[in-house]
């Protein structure tokens, strides 16, 4: 039986049957010719323009003429049909034979002739050996053809001049297979016809240089596919996010009206009440004079009606002096008659708002126009491909698209490499060439183990106290050792992906696990020792610890936020700033503690930028760059200053306690392509950094003298 392989290869993509009449397209894909018809009529029609369905290059097909015609004229794949006849008469137990099925006879076949690709009869064999134009036909029993290579069945090509000639010469100067006649009449003139045999031991060389660049190329095109599927993923993630910013803005002004209308509601009620106070009072006082008034009034009826002289005099003198303080009342109470009118008047400058806002805001899409490319050195690029890049500069895309894409243009360097000598523009206008300090690389080294099955993917590196160097492996879900001089000792596989570590002291160092939402510590001697676990409800990612103080980011929570933790876990600061509405950091990865322990420096990937933030959750200042893009690994330096890992620019830039840019302290051309994490050793001598996987250098373990 035939391998699975071939069985695939010689299987049409549309019909999934075996080629029936195959013919091959300008981008060498094969299919059968009534497929290809077929699909011409469902999607292209008469207008020519018609693409593989395979890998959509177009057909070329000149608009004027009937695709169905320009189809009958599509080349013959004579390999791949003469491989279907053989696999085919190879696999069935009975075979018809073909003339006899031609004439509508069912007879099974017994033999097999090489030239004419057909199986035959004992009656058409003996027919087919007796013919003067086919007596010299290799005729073979079919039991032994089933036992033979492929190759060794297949008919040998004709030529296209003369059908009962076979190919035998190659042409150097026309670079074309010919046959005898060919060589004597149409290439008599030519200076280097050589036989087909010295031509194939001559090209068999360059078999596989060819096979490895087109390796290298479909590499190439699924590290594209996939970072782009990956970019797509990114896409929807980043639209979620800002959704949720759409929507936390909403909830925010939502909030902040609810708390206006509350205490207006509560300062109302207050007014309402001490009015109302006012007006009982003096409802309370009119009554209490009309009750006294008409008390002296009946006194005085009772006294003139019913009393004697005595008892009139008596009561009249007393009820004159009443009236006289009556008056006094009564002017007292009658001088504030207002009536209360509550009415509400809204803030000018909300009102303003409400008149004029037409929407909450804008989706902002920045789109920085592509690095200068270089030459590549094996292929220029086409002007057509200059003009797609240029196109694109136009579309809506984010920062981060652009920057893998940018990436993967100097990842496939076959294609599109960048230059080693680009070079940008400092913020101040200064070129970063004479801000840049030299900075030469020591020997590389090997990260990589004999039992790691993915390639490294270093996210956390340190050195402790006795001075070893651990890295943590988030691809194999190890932690690694190696000694002062990065030679490895020993490793350990822990069940989650570790992502960032920092050391502790005597030898002891943690390491965040995101997903199992726990801060190990281990012990690092001659190997590797688990000693304690904190536990947490978050996922922790990047990592920093100063005198007992653990810095650590939360950037899955939201808002992402900074934490602070003593040595047991115990939260001391929850760091979650504000900028305006919105919260001050998006996605901060990497944390690093100042000299101090009184600033922390915050890598956030998607604001581009640097944040240094106290316990307080004041805002000490932020770092931009024109050349600072995603930001990860970050690391104190002498003094207040810090190193910080730009993956978007490929580059590591040295920035001092302010804020400010120091210089460019590594770049592209120094071997540094998607910079994860970075370390300075304890003598503050070196500077060890890994890459991460986009790079194809991940496995890698780079140490610079600073």
């Amino acid at each position: 039986m035939v391998g699975r392989s071939t069985e695939d290869f010689l299987t049409c993509h549309l019909c999934k049957k075996y080629y029936t009449d195959p013919r091959y397209l300008p981008c060498l894909h094969t299919l059968c010719k009534t497929c290809i018809s077929k699909d011409v009529r469902d999607t292209a029609g008469h207008s020519g323009q018609y693409a593989c369905p395979l890998c959509y290059k177009p057909a070329g097909f000149p608009q004027s003429n009937d695709p169905q015609n320009i189809v009958e004229n599509l080349p013959e794949n004579a390999m791949i049909s003469g491989m279907v006849d053989v696999v085919q008469a190879r696999n069935s137990i009975k075979v018809p034979c073909q003339p006899c099925l031609r004439k509508k006879k069912s007879v099974d076949a017994s033999h097999w002739c090489r030239h004419c690709s057909e199986t035959l009869c004992d009656d058409c064999t003996e027919f087919h050996q007796s013919l003067k134009k086919t007596m010299k036909h290799e005729v073979m029993d079919l039991a032994k053809m089933r036992k033979m290579p492929i190759k060794d069945m297949m008919a040998p090509p004709a030529c296209k001049h003369h059908e009962d000639e076979t190919l035998t010469q190659y042409c150097d100067d026309h670079e074309e297979l010919l046959c005898n006649t060919c060589t004597a009449t149409r290439h008599r003139k030519c200076g280097s016809v050589r036989d087909v045999a010295e031509v194939v031991e001559t090209k068999q060389n360059g078999v596989k240089s060819l096979h490895d660049r087109l390796s290298e190329q479909a590499r190439g095109a699924e590290y594209v596919a996939d970072d782009r599927q990956a970019a797509v993923r990114q896409m929807d993630n980043n639209m979620a996010t800002t959704l949720d910013e759409v929507k936390s803005l909403r909830k925010r002004i939502n909030d902040m009206l609810e708390k206006c209308e509350t205490q207006l509601a509560a300062e109302l009620k207050e007014i309402g009440s001490q009015e109302k106070e006012r007006l009982a009072s003096q409802v309370q006082n009119a009554q209490s004079l009309l009750s006294a008034a008409g008390n002296s009034t009946e006194i005085l009826k009772q006294s003139k009606e019913n009393g004697g002289d005595i008892h009139f005099l008596q009561w009249m003198n007393q009820v004159q002096n009443a009236v006289e303080d009556f008056s006094e009342r009564f002017r007292g109470i009658s001088t504030d008659m207002s009536k209360s009118n509550v009415t509400f008047i809204a803030d000018h400058k909300l009102t303003s708002l409400a008149q004029n806002i037409t929407k909450l805001g804008t989706i902002h899409v920045s789109n920085p126009s592509n690095p200068v490319l270089s030459k590549s050195p094996r292929s220029k690029p086409s002007s057509s491909r200059s003009k797609s890049l240029s196109s694109r500069s136009g579309s809506i895309v984010s920062d981060r698209l652009l920057r893998r894409k940018s990436r993967t243009r100097s990842l496939l360097r076959e294609f599109t490499p960048y230059a080693d000598s680009v070079f940008f523009g400092s913020d101040d206008g200064r070129d970063t060439r004479t801000s840049r300090r030299s900075t030469s690389l020591l020997p590389v080294f090997s990260a990589r183990a004999p039992s790691d099955i993915l390639p490294c993917w270093l996210t956390g590196v340190a050195q402790l106290s006795t001075g070893l160097w651990i890295f943590a492996d988030k691809n194999n879900k190890k932690l690694k050792l190696c000694d002062s001089h990065f030679q490895f000792k020993s490793e350990r596989i822990i069940r989650d992906e570790p992502f960032d570590v920092a050391p502790i002291g005597h030898g002891e160092f943690a390491v965040t696990v995101p997903d199992a939402r726990v801060i190990e510590v281990f012990l690092a001697i001659n190997g590797i020792t688990p000693i304690r676990t904190i536990k947490s409800t978050e996922k922790y990612h990047g990592i920093s610890i100063a005198f007992d103080k653990i810095a650590v980011t939360c950037l899955t929570m939201y808002p992402p936020a900074v934490r602070v933790l003593m040595k047991d876990g115990t939260l001391l600061h929850h760091i979650a700033p504000e900028d305006g509405f919105r919260p001050l950091l998006l996605k901060p990865l990497y944390v690093a503690w100042d000299s101090g322990a009184r600033f922390l420096y915050v890598s956030d990937t998607q604001k581009d930028r640097v944040v240094c933030l106290d316990a307080s959750k004041t805002k000490k200042f932020e770092y931009r760059h024109s050349c600072l893009a995603s930001p990860r690994g970050i690391a104190r330096g002498e003094g207040e200053s810090f190193y910080i890992c730009g993956w978007g620019t490929d580059n590591i830039q040295h920035v001092d306690g302010r804020g400010v840019l120091i210089r460019e302290q590594l770049q592209r051309h120094d071997g540094v392509m998607g910079p994860q994490a970075v370390c300075v050793s304890q003598d503050n001598e070196k500077l060890v950094v890994t890459l991460d996987p986009t790079s194809c250098n991940s496995d890698t373990i780079f140490v610079f003298n600073t």
